[in-house]
């Protein structure tokens, strides 16, 4: 996952399935940095199942340190969040070959 200023960029890569390549819209507190993080896609994808809200709020330090995904728009009590650990990425890859990201209007939020 690549965030940047107003998007976020997935990027996943299977030997089975191939690759694919997905941007949303996103809303940061910090307006300066680039960031890109490795993470477990069943991990990812299960910690926002758990979430049940369709904005969600990324709180991250640096692609080392744990990501703490939670609803917007829900109050402390009884919110749900999730912790999930970044992997180490070897190299980081840009896919330029495939298909054009698709741009999803669904917005996450980066703390």
């Amino acid at each position: 996952m690549k965030i940047e200023i107003a998007q976020a960029t997935l990027y996943a890569e299977s030997a089975d399935v191939g690759d694919a390549i997905e941007t949303v819209s996103v809303s940061s507190t910090d307006k300066t940095t680039n960031i890109t993080f490795g993470f477990n896609a069943k991990y990812f994808l299960e910690a926002l199942r758990a979430i049940p809200t369709t904005d969600v709020l990324i709180e991250a330090i640096a692609p080392t340190y744990p990501v703490i995904l939670s609803p917007i728009g829900v109050g402390k009590v009884g919110r749900q969040i999730a912790l999930i650990m970044p992997v180490q990425l070897k190299e980081i890859k840009e896919f330029t070959t495939g298909p054009k990201p698709i741009v999803d209007e669904t917005k996450a939020v980066l703390v």
